[in-house]
């Protein structure tokens, strides 16, 4: 008999047509019971699962490829484990709790096991690298603890492996090396530490790599210079020291996503990076960078972001916003924050000419001159502006009354003078007004 059994989404068990004729008394008590361990049904999807009607006729049971979802509580019965001709077993999104069973070992044709988005306890079962046949292991946003399974490297075809959003613990496992199928690793938002192991060169096929919010500590991995298709780099939140080398931008051609902020990262912003074309988010705050701003950002016509805020960066030059007019070449560009660092001279005119896809502006706390252009109303699609703690002079223009999806406006802590313009009455989006510390006159406007 050909059978393909999958769990899918909340639980859904999908058989071929000739199961219906065939049936299968293991899998129908196999199914009773993972039913027993069911503590909460609100939808009732269990009523149906009896022996007085046929497998294929309770709900969620289905021969052929429909899928349904419902929402369940309670334990992951270790009746799935019977479940012998089992290929996926997807139920994420529950409020399954208690630990993940040992008898899902005995799974051997399975390939997709996702459990995330539970409330799942205890360690990740070592006998878990006996289903050879997985390529996908998601049990992401759990409260799984202990360390990632040595053995984990025994599954080789993985392409997908999700650990992220749990409270594990330990090091890297140097095993995950062996792991060569292997296209997406995201074990953020636990508590591993050490370094990235030089094991990791040997996924060349990974494209995304997901390490941040942990306790990981050396220098930007080596052996990610080895992973040129790496299209996610999320390194954020953890203790990365060191400079970055000069020719980085070379090694990842195809790289989207670049996350480095709140590390200890020193030294200079790598310009080779104007060489990856491809990028769309560069995140660099709170490090300790030095010196300019690549200005070579003609070449990155699809960035979406860049936030270099909280480092050391500037000359106290002239030039040092000399970057910001080829940004105007970045005609997605949503995000643009280089606040808290150490940048000096006069405002370029060129901010004006920044992409009116532009969401949020951020320079405060810096030692930026100059006057608020009037054409800052060309960019029509700002919800925050903070130019705060900088030496700005000159008037708040009436134009700003027109960026109607403004939400939050900080020109605190500058030289501004003359009246609060009442235009900005027409911002019906603002919830933050910030306008102290400065050398405003005149009366507030009623419509504030």
């Amino acid at each position: 008999m050909s059978l393909s059994m999958t769990i899918l989404y909340f639980i859904c068990v999908v058989l071929t047509d000739s199961y219906y004729i065939l049936g299968n008394e293991t899998d129908e008590l196999a199914l009773l019971g993972f039913k027993s361990q069911i503590t909460e049904d609100p939808s009732r999807v269990f009523a149906s699962w009896n022996q007085s009607v046929h497998l294929c006729q309770w709900t969620g049971v289905k021969c052929g490829l429909t899928q349904e979802r419902v929402s369940l509580a309670g334990t992951i019965s270790d009746h799935l484990g019977n479940l012998s001709l089992l290929n996926s077993l997807d139920l994420a999104e529950n409020s399954f709790h208690d630990g993940i069973p040992q008898e899902l070992s005995r799974l051997s044709r399975h390939q997709n096991l996702n459990l995330s988005f539970n409330y799942l306890t205890g360690e990740i079962p070592v006998n878990l690298s006996h289903c050879v046949n997985l390529k996908s292991l998601v049990l992401d946003h759990n409260t799984l603890v202990g360390l990632i399974p040595y053995q984990v490297g025994s599954l080789t075809k993985l392409v997908r492996l999700y650990l992220r959003n749990n409270n594990l613990t330990g090091i890297f496992p140097v095993s995950i090396g062996n792991l060569t199928s292997l296209e997406e690793l995201y074990l953020s938002y636990n508590s591993l530490e050490g370094q990235v192991p030089a094991s990791l060169a040997r996924l060349t096929k990974l494209r995304l790599l997901g390490l941040s919010v942990n306790s990981f500590s050396g220098e930007f991995p080596p052996s990610l210079y080895n992973l040129s298709s790496l299209e996610l780099i999320a390194l954020s939140f953890n203790h990365f020291s060191g400079n970055l080398r000069s020719d980085l931008g070379h090694y990842f051609p195809n790289l989207q996503r670049l996350h480095l902020g709140n590390c200890q990262f020193h030294g200079s912003i790598p310009s080779s990076l104007a060489n990856a074309s491809k990028l769309l988010q560069l995140d660099f705050p709170v490090n300790k960078f030095t010196g300019n701003i690549l200005k070579g950002f003609d070449n990155l016509q699809n960035l979406l972001w860049l936030n270099v805020g909280s480092n050391h960066l500037g000359y106290g030059k002239n030039d040092d916003l000399d970057f910001v007019n080829s940004l105007t070449n970045c005609s997605s560009l949503q995000m643009l924050h280089f606040g808290d660092n150490q940048f000096v001279g006069t405002l370029p005119h060129s901010t004006v000419n920044l992409s009116s896809q532009l969401q949020r502006l951020l320079f405060f706390g810096n030692r930026i001159g100059g006057s608020i252009p009037r054409e800052i109303s060309n960019l029509v699609n700002l919800n925050l502006l903070d130019m705060s703690n900088n030496n700005l002079t000159g008037s708040i223009p009436d134009s700003i009354g027109r960026l109607a999806n403004l939400g939050s406006l900080d020109l605190r802590n500058n030289l501004l003078t003359g009246v609060i313009p009442s235009s900005i009455g027409n911002l019906t989006e603002l919830v933050y007004l910030y306008l102290g510390f400065n050398r405003l006159e005149g009366n507030i406007p009623l419509r504030l």
